[in-house]
């Protein structure tokens, strides 16, 4: 599915839209408290506890978080 919207696509809109969803995806991170590592691809690298902590099940609630967060981008 995905290669025939990348046939039918402009190319501006094909440069746009990732980074529209990589810059809800970071803000996701930050808003519940995470780190962003790096960028590998499409994807992002975040951890939780690494700069500030809210302790070993707050850093996992607020890694959940972010998760249901992205799951809405």
């Amino acid at each position: 599915m995905l290669h025939h919207l990348t046939e039918k696509s402009d190319a501006d809109w094909l440069v746009a839209h990732p980074n529209d969803y990589l810059d809800g995806i970071v803000n996701a991170v930050f808003k519940h408290g995470g780190t962003l590592d790096k960028f590998i691809g499409d994807a992002v690298m975040a951890v939780w506890g690494m700069t500030r902590s809210a302790g070993l099940a707050g850093d996992a609630k607020l890694a959940a978080r972010a998760g249901l967060a992205m799951l809405k981008e």
